[in-house]
Parts: structure tokens; C-alpha cells; sequence
């Protein structure tokens, strides 16, 4: 779905490149996309409250999806080993230390990226926070 939805943005655009704004789990599906695709087409990502090494809270879950978010799953350290620091360069990670789902928030950095980190802010408010799309707004001057 990304690949496509990437396809028809540059399309209408003429864009060679995009920006990727991701939320929770869309931000490992940007990444697992990446990984897939070789990233040529990603100018900058930007992922909001993901749980980029996994949430506690995936032990509750049922499903691949949340066995893959379970803290330092095996699927989360793959796609980890499958980035170059180049490819690390074009994301921005932005978390709250405040998040109700992705927890512990101390390790949702990505090493090597740009990362923002905020304070008093939940999982679903990083979304609608002015403060979050001032950040996001900054990194997507950072595309080329």
C-alpha cells in the first residue's frame, strides 16, 4: 500500500522523491517498506510515537503485527541490522516521554537519526499537537 500510494503521489506531483509523515506502527511499516524497496523513493521520513524497538505493551496483543512490536523482537532487530547509516540520515523520530502505548519511551530512537523529544504529550495526541508539526514541518525543509 505504501509503494502504491507513493506511486500516485508522484504522479500527480512530478516529485521524484517523497516524505513519509507515519504514526505508530505506520512508522515500522515505512521503515519494513525501506527495507523493501531500497528507500531511493523516501526524501525524508518523519515517524510520530513508534515503537521503533518495541512496546511492553505488545505482550497484550494477538497477531503478527504485535509479536513483531514485542521490545527487541527478532523482526524489529532484522529490519534494524537492514538500514545504512544513510538511510538512518533521512529519518526524523519524534516521541514524547509522556506516550500510553509505546513504552518504555527511553528507547524509541533510531541511531543515527534526527531525533525530537517531547514532554507531556499521549500515544494519539502526538498527532494533533502544534508543537509535533512545528517539528515535522522542520524536518520535511530538511528533503531535497
Amino acid at each position: 500500500r505504501i509503494s502504491e500510494a507513493v506511486h500516485r503521489l508522484r504522479e500527480r506531483t512530478g516529485a521524484p522523491r517523497v516524505a513519509l509523515v507515519c504514526h505508530s506502527m505506520g512508522g515500522l511499516a515505512a521503515r519494513a517498506w525501506v527495507r523493501a524497496t531500497g528507500g531511493e523513493l523516501a526524501a525524508r521520513v518523519v515517524t510520530l510515537g513508534t515503537p521503533h524497538r518495541g512496546t511492553f505493551h505488545a505482550l497484550l496483543g494477538l497477531g503478527e503485527s504485535t509479536r513483531q512490536m514485542r521490545v527487541d523482537s527478532d523482526w524489529l532487530r532484522a529490519l534494524a541490522a537492514s538500514e545504512t547509516p544513510a538511510v538512518r540520515e533521512r529519518f526524523t523520530v519524534i516521541l514524547s516521554h509522556h506516550d500510553n502505548i509505546v513504552a518504555p519511551q527511553a528507547i524509541q530512537t533510531l541511531e543515527g537519526a534526527t531525533t525530537v523529544e517531547l514532554g507531556g504529550l499521549g500515544h494519539v495526541t502526538l498527532v494533533y499537537d502544534r508543537d509535533v508539526w512545528e517539528a515535522v514541518e522542520e524536518a520535511l525543509s530538511w528533503a531535497d
